[in-house]
């Protein structure tokens, strides 16, 4: 898995990510505005390499590999995974 951060002058995939744990309760509650609803069936997840610093995957050049701008889930190809790949060794 992929994250990619929009907002405060990133707008591309700063973390690559593996699932950790499933059936997490959430630990947000604080956070919420709205009522509070218990999910007790979340992800964890934890970065499997360093955070990514550089300018190479951002939204042209992940639009230059067929991933759209506005896809907020996708499953990606072989080919899309290896170039990611490349900017995490």
């Amino acid at each position: 898995m992929y994250l990619f951060i929009s907002g405060k002058g990133h707008y591309q995939i700063r973390y690559k990510l593996e699932v950790s744990n499933t059936s997490v309760e959430r630990n947000d509650q604080t956070c919420w505005l709205a009522p509070f609803e218990p999910d007790k069936d979340c992800f964890e997840f934890s970065p499997v390499a360093a955070m990514y610093n550089g300018r190479k995957l951002g939204y042209g050049d992940l639009e230059a590999i067929g991933i759209s701008r506005y896809t907020q889930y996708m499953v990606l190809n072989d080919e899309q995974v290896d170039f990611i790949d490349q900017y995490f060794k």
